[in-house]
């Protein structure tokens, strides 16, 4: 199953601005055209999106592959978005049923979201705060899926490379609970800097695949036992493709090209490993 908007290549071209404040993130823009609606951040790149036709699909590519760790868990009741953006990721989680917090740091991020995007009214609380104030509150453990998106105008803030933030995104997860990270970095040394400080934080296991045909890169890790065998994995991703509409058998597929050794795992994620030219 493929959402009908899905048929459209996203283009943000032809736009016309509907809202733009200058904030913390940078120059803020919801823009649209014939087909889509989108949040920018003044440097002409979408950071969430959704078809007019079909708004509560995932529309931009990194997003439905940023939900690949659902094949590592076997349920998801509690979710924490690290950068809401336009709310894509955190409204298709509510709307399938997942208690959902979203967490940003930009008034005015929340601000847009809530004027021109479709946010539910079920299933989703929104907090304004800095993710690594969020993670230090007692509230804010025992996260089944954590989801890790925060770029401003100049890409990602640099502390996301710190062996800290990612014991504290570690230690905010239930046991079996998933971490999933949309990465963009424009040389390998910094993706592997990054790739083993999210090592360290989960017992020397991560994973990494490229979203295909763009340049971001999805990393995930389990807090606990990593499900590691294609026996295993393989109905799970039948099971989510299923279910959400989502390619799932095509991420697993990415995983196993990138870290799979006769139907099973390795978790040493690097540059070199994803095949990376920088």
């Amino acid at each position: 199953m493929v959402d009908a908007a899905l048929s459209l290549t996203f283009e943000c071209t032809g736009g016309q601005t509907l809202w733009q404040q200058h904030s913390q993130a940078g120059h803020l823009q919801v823009a649209q055209n014939a087909h889509y609606r989108w949040l920018e951040f003044g440097n002409g790149v979408a950071q969430s999106a959704f078809a007019r036709n079909n708004p509560h699909a995932l529309a931009l590519p990194y997003t439905r592959w940023l939900l690949a760790g659902l094949m590592f868990t076997t349920a998801v009741e509690r979710a924490t978005l690290l950068g809401l953006g336009g709310g894509s990721l955190a409204s298709y989680l509510a709307r399938a049923g997942i208690n959902v917090t979203a967490v940003d740091a930009d008034p005015l991020v929340v601000a847009a979201a809530q004027q021109f995007f479709p946010l539910p009214e079920q299933n989703l609380d929104i907090e304004v705060c800095d993710a690594r104030e969020y993670l230090a509150q007692p509230g804010a453990h025992g996260m089944d899926l954590l989801l890790v998106d925060l770029f401003t105008c100049e890409g990602m803030p640099s502390w996301l490379a710190h062996a800290s933030f990612h014991d504290a995104c570690a230690s905010a997860l239930a046991p079996g609970g998933v971490v999933c990270l949309n990465l963009a970095v424009d040389c390998a040394e910094a993706l592997d800097e990054l790739l083993e400080a999210l090592r360290k934080a989960y017992g020397n296991q991560a994973l990494a695949i490229a979203v295909p045909q763009h340049a971001n890169i999805i990393a995930m890790a389990v807090n606990g036992p990593q499900p590691d065998s294609w026996d295993t994995l393989q109905p799970r991703a039948q099971a989510l493709e299923r279910r959400l509409g989502l390619p799932f058998e095509r991420m697993l597929a990415a995983i196993f090209y990138a870290h799979g050794s006769r139907h099973r795992l390795r978790f040493g994620a690097s540059a070199a490993s994803l095949g990376l030219s920088y």
